[in-house]
């Protein structure tokens, strides 16, 4: 288990729970326990006689240099580039009686078009069971599966834990994986670590379709949404979030539909979302969400040819209808919301810093610049004046007037 992750992460309550490390680890040392805040190693022993010792199970890696774990963790990506935009467009089904705009049902939609076609020959995706909203990885290999899926219902589970089952136990060679920006961001890691052993898994994920997320719940979750709402956590059969309308809304058994407000649920995410300044799964070939579309639509953002290509190919096949109409301006306002989740991940940068120069001098003057850059700026005549830590209104990073 890399020191790094586990000082640098895990112990600062950073960990974005997509389950890359576990899917990096050759050894298959690095696990999730149960709703856990992160993963941890497994500890083997060794006897010998009467002697019993526990083994070192990172010592090859450390050996080699190579902590495949580290370089498929997308918090350890220092800074998170802006996604690119191809175009942005307003996307329903188009089969059926009920033409959804629900971003699960988009998704269904656009990859049993892409299997239809050829483009690939699995997803990777989180399903949950539908009666006791328990979430797991789902290996989909054919257009029933993807369709039979409930579809990503923000409750977490580590997504990319379905990957090495996908490539390693099945052998797939053109994976699409459905995933929340943390799940994306990772993959993105693993593509450009240039490790032989990622490499492998990079060159079988074909597509990479981002959610729109404001964060993931909790598995216990599922229990004080239930109480919050008055019905039985049984009852539960799927839950949808809205950033837009600033709601969750819970669907019963019985058809009933429920909603609360996303503020009362906040303390149910997990702890590690709060740390994640990517709304919009900008690092995706396609992402999907409600922000910014018309009611009984989603906004499809198509940020690679990859994307293109699958969009375009579901509109061909008539499984998606697109039209213009995307409000930009929403689009453009939680771009900007991260920027307050990013001052708190430029902290924990900060926090890290600050413990390196402890042990290494050399760092002491790297810290007091990268402290420099938070907490002071310059005034009208070049001279640097402290900013309280409650924001100044000029920086825009934390948003506060």
């Amino acid at each position: 288990m890399s020191k790094k992750l586990e000082s640098e992460v895990w112990n600062m309550e950073r960990c974005a729970g997509c389950g890359g490390c576990v899917t990096a680890c050759s050894k298959r040392i690095v696990h999730f326990d149960d709703d856990a805040d992160h993963p941890s190693k497994k500890k083997i022993k060794k006897t010998v006689a009467l002697t019993t010792s526990i083994l070192d199970t990172c010592h090859f890696c450390d050996m080699a240099g190579e902590h495949l774990c580290e370089d498929a963790c997308p918090r350890l990506q220092e800074d998170w580039k802006d996604g690119p935009v191809l175009k942005a467009l307003l996307v329903n089904t188009a089969v059926g009686k009920n033409h959804s705009g629900e971003p699960n049902d988009v998704i269904a939609y656009l990859l049993a078009g892409a299997m239809q076609a050829g483009l690939i020959d699995a997803v990777v995706m989180t399903d949950v069971d539908r009666w006791t909203m328990v979430p797991g990885p789902k290996v989909a290999t054919s257009i029933a599966e993807i369709m039979e899926s409930a579809g990503n219902q923000y409750i977490w589970h580590p997504t990319l834990e379905g990957l090495k089952e996908a490539i390693y136990k099945m052998d797939l060679k053109r994976v699409a994986v459905v995933g929340t920006p943390c799940n994306i961001q990772a993959l993105s890691r693993i593509g450009g670590s240039g490790t032989r052993a990622l490499g492998y898994l990079n060159d079988r994920v074909k597509l990479k379709v981002g959610l729109f997320c404001s964060g993931v719940y909790k598995k216990q979750a599922l229990k004080d949404i239930a109480t919050a709402l008055k019905i039985p956590a049984t009852h539960i059969k799927s839950v949808s979030v809205s950033q837009k309308d600033d709601q969750l809304t819970v669907m019963t058994h019985d058809g009933q539909t429920k909603k609360m407000k996303l503020s009362q649920a906040t303390n149910l995410i997990r702890a590690g979302c709060g740390r994640c300044y990517d709304l919009l799964s900008e690092q995706s070939d396609i992402s999907v969400g409600p922000i910014g579309a018309k009611r009984g639509a989603s906004v499809a953002i198509v940020r690679t040819p990859a994307g293109e290509v699958i969009l375009d190919n579901a509109v061909a096949l008539g499984l998606v209808a697109t039209k213009e109409g995307v409000d930009e301006k929403a689009l453009a306002e939680a771009k900007e919301s991260k920027m307050r989740r990013k001052r708190a991940e430029m902290i924990d940068g900060l926090q890290i810093l600050m413990l390196e120069a402890l042990r290494d001098p050399t760092k002491v003057e790297e810290a007091k610049k990268k402290f420099g850059e938070i907490y002071y700026r310059k005034a009208a005549g070049g001279k640097m004046e402290t900013e309280p830590q409650g924001g100044c209104g000029t920086c825009s990073l934390c948003g506060a007037p």
